[in-house]
Formats: structure tokens, sequence, C-alpha cells
């Protein structure tokens, strides 16, 4: 499940890196094919680096001021562990995460699913006003949405 990735100039720490599934690789995919060209916000980005986690998929505000995450869960999913995780990415990197089930993608599928992530930091950024995705299927357990 993870792969040891060296980075150059680190010749000391062995920094290990979560290898994506298929399913984050997909939904990126999907993600990526929505916002080619776009100049409004910087993203996606697969398998963020933030402090001592890797988050699934992640954009940022052109100026930096602004960071959201977006975490795939499937069936390891640990809620209590998450809940932690999440406030302290928000609370001391401000980053907001919030979390797509596998289930829904597979019921709902990868464009669907990648069209509301993109309405959803749209409407984080302040850039649309109006939601464009089904109730329930992004949640949050740290940041009102």
């Amino acid at each position: 499940m993870f792969e040891e990735v060296q980075f150059p100039g680190d010749k000391y720490n062995d920094v290990w890196v979560p290898k994506p599934s298929f399913t984050q690789l997909e939904l990126y995919t999907q993600l990526y094919k929505l916002g080619f060209g776009e100049n409004r916000f910087d993203g996606p980005f697969p398998e963020v680096s933030v402090s001592r986690s890797s988050l699934d998929i992640g954009f940022i505000s052109l100026h930096g001021q602004n960071k959201i995450a977006y975490e795939i869960d499937g069936p390891d999913h640990v809620e209590e562990y998450d809940k932690r995780r999440d406030s302290f990415l928000l609370m001391q990197r401000g980053w907001k995460v919030f979390r797509v089930d596998c289930h829904d993608i597979d019921s709902i599928g990868f464009e669907a699913i990648a069209r509301m992530i993109y309405c959803h930091a749209l409407y984080q950024f302040g850039l649309i006003k109006t939601k464009h995705w089904f109730p329930g299927v992004i949640t949050s357990y740290s940041v009102v949405h």
C-alpha cells in the first residue's frame, strides 16, 4: 500500500507517500479534465503532502489563502482518526478537508462526482454562488459547507 520515495537532497530521511488507489487516480483524471486551463485557482493536485499527512486531492486559491482537500473514504476509513486529523489540518495548517465516500463514487460515477467536487471547490473559493452537488455526497467533520 505504501511506496517509498526518496526526494533529491534528502540523504537521511525516507519519505513514505501512499500509492493512490484506482479510484483516486480516476477521480483526479476527471477533475483534471474539468479544470484544464483553469486560471482562477491551482489544482487539482494528487497526494498533497501536508505535515505528516497526505491528502488525496487538493486545490489552492491563486494567492494561497484558501486550501481545500478532498479525501476519498474507502472501507479502511476510521472516523475518529479522520476527525482529529481534519481538525489539525484546518486549525494548524489552514486546509479545509471534505470527504467523498467511495460507495457514492461507485453508484454515481467518476464523471458526475468530479463535476460535483469541481463545483464545490468553485463555491468554496467564492467563485460561484449556487450549490451544484447532491446533499450528503460531499461531507466534512470540521468545515461548514
